[in-house]
């Protein structure tokens, strides 16, 4: 893009069409397993119960409705307007039914897309095919990926890395120097309406702006802008982006009666500023202690990593910003415009972390695109920096330092990925779910309850423990079996005719990990439309309560 003759590089490059091919590959041997999971995550069933558009009425109550209306999420827990992702579980409804082979599908080619979208964004910003494959690589197996694309439930931070990729994509194209004014509005419309999908999808979504000014700013510095011509040129940019920001605001405050989030009780802790950015940054860079579960070593290393880790590679990269041959002129190279894009999305994601008082695991997902990007981008220079000194012993020591340095980390970020390490505890959360909740629904059946019927849950698995946000082996930490929504949904998508409603009642249960042959019974209260639904599991898989 910001080629001396202002040439975007082909799409159509053989060795671009290769790398692209590597990048899919890769995103799909790294999650393809979840094809044969049954429905996984809490809200999952709940989600396509409350997304299904068989009649007007129900797709206008989908559109202008919270996430989850009715829910006790929606009631108690947040209100969230994500109707871009309620589209994808109608469609996957429509498609599939109650199939959850078609849903994990969805799932998994969405991740394979915005693995590709990554390898584009950063070839297109870096003009490097190496650098855009190992960057698509590394987002398509971080081990973050193993909290969301398993489960449809977490589809929402995947569709609006897609749109917001999408939206940057067709805005560098939309500034192109080469480019016609007509084709220009037009990339730039598509770019607008992408932005609107990102936040349609997820919150998260409104890091895209920002982005397009951050991007603004480097064209007009490297085209050597007036302060006059930046500043008109900064407005006319803005402006169809404030204004779809101003109508999806209105729109979300007429729906939800506000802007919004999460509601008070123990939802709306906040953590402070550095335990966020803590957890942000390690997520991103040291999600596995390495060295206590290769060692078995009982302790927790993160408060020392932490404290050394990050200045060290902090200072590394101002180092290599200094010294590396390639960076010298930053602003005027293509790979250190790389590095300024990358930075703000990391610094904007923060900022929006920070605002929100917290950080989970499952919203980094979006932040893997900068990480892969930085990463990539300093293993690959430097390894041609010392590739060009002949012998690795006679390299500048700055470059052998941040060389070994991202190579353990992209290493290690390897080595606990879903596609060297099996993460099967979504597969476990499935099996228990597509044996408890048929069960549920069976004796619901088989007791003859009526349609209206209230049910206490008692039995439901507990939630395996979730470690901090480094974890001392690879797994998955957000793991969650079903709750007592999840059994009234399942109920009442395969019995058209009930309206039954759910609550927690009894304590959870721990599951071992064994395998699981799950028993349902129904006992009637002392109030004629109120029940009793119990779940049992064998003794060797866990100590059922009286």
């Amino acid at each position: 893009m910001f080629s001396p003759t202002g040439r975007e590089g082909s799409s159509r490059d053989p060795a671009a069409l290769v790398a692209a091919g590597i990048v899919l590959a890769v995103a799909v041997l790294a999650h393809y397993e979840i094809l044969s999971y049954w429905f996984t995550g809490s809200d999952t069933l709940t989600l396509i119960e409350k997304s299904r558009m068989r009649t007007p009425a129900e797709a206008w109550e989908v559109f202008s409705s919270p996430l989850m209306y009715g829910t006790n999420f929606s009631i108690i827990v947040a209100l969230f307007y994500r109707p871009v992702a309620n589209l994808s579980y109608a469609v996957d409804f429509a498609l599939w039914g109650l199939d959850p082979f078609g849903y994990h599908l969805t799932d998994l080619l969405l991740h394979a897309i915005a693995s590709a979208l990554t390898f584009a964004f950063v070839r297109r910003v870096s003009k490097d095919i190496l650098v855009g494959a190992l960057a698509g690589c590394l987002f398509a197996l971080h081990p973050i990926t193993a909290e969301v694309v398993p489960t449809p439930a977490r589809r929402h931070d995947v569709l609006a890395t897609v749109f917001v990729l999408v939206s940057l994509l067709l805005f560098f194209r939309a500034v192109a120097r080469d480019r016609s004014r007509r084709g220009r509005w037009g990339l730039l419309a598509g770019s607008v309406l992408s932005y609107l999908l990102a936040v349609g999808a997820k919150e998260i979504g409104v890091i895209a702006p920002p982005l397009v000014g951050a991007w603004f700013l480097l064209l007009a510095y490297d085209r050597r802008y007036s302060i006059p011509e930046t500043l008109w040129g900064g407005l006319k940019t803005a402006t169809p982006y404030t204004l779809v920001t101003l109508a999806y605001l209105w729109w979300r405050y007429q729906v939800l009666g506000g802007l919004g989030g999460y509601r008070g009780g123990p939802w709306k802790t906040s953590e402070p500023v550095l335990e966020v950015l803590s957890k942000y940054s390690l997520s991103l860079l040291y999600p596995v202690d390495l060295a206590g579960w290769l060692l078995s070593y009982q302790v927790q290393l993160v408060p020392n990593v932490l404290y050394v880790l990050v200045p060290v590679a902090l200072g590394l990269l101002a180092y290599a910003v200094t010294r590396i041959e390639e960076y010298r002129r930053l602003l005027g190279s293509d790979r250190g415009r790389l590095v300024v894009i990358s930075l703000a999305w990391l610094a904007v994601l923060g900022a929006v972390f920070v605002g929100f008082g917290r950080y989970s695991l499952r919203s980094g997902y979006v932040a893997l695109l900068p990480t892969g990007a930085l990463l990539s981008l300093l293993l690959v220079t430097t390894g041609r920096e010392l590739r060009k000194s002949g012998r690795f012993s006679e390299g500048d020591p700055g470059t052998v330092a941040i060389f070994l340095l991202t190579g353990a980390l992209v290493c290690s970020l390897v080595f606990v990925s879903p596609l060297v390490y099996p993460y099967d505890d979504w597969q476990r959360a499935g099996d228990v779910a597509s044996e408890a909740l048929p069960a549920g629904a069976n004796a619901y059946e088989r007791e003859g309850l009526p349609p209206r019927s209230v049910i206490a849950i008692a039995g439901i698995p507990r939630r395996p423990g979730s470690p901090g946000v480094v974890a001392k082996r690879p797994q998955a930490r957000t793991i969650a079996f079903f709750y007592a929504n999840t059994v009234a949904s399942w109920i009442r998508l395969t019995h058209p005719d009930s309206r039954v409603a759910t609550y927690v009642g009894g304590p959870t249960v721990p599951l071992g990990t064994e395998s699981v042959d799950v028993n349902a019974t129904v006992s009637q209260t002392t109030d004629r439309r109120h029940y009793r639904l119990r779940f049992r599991y064998p003794p060797e898989n866990t100590t059922n309560p009286s």
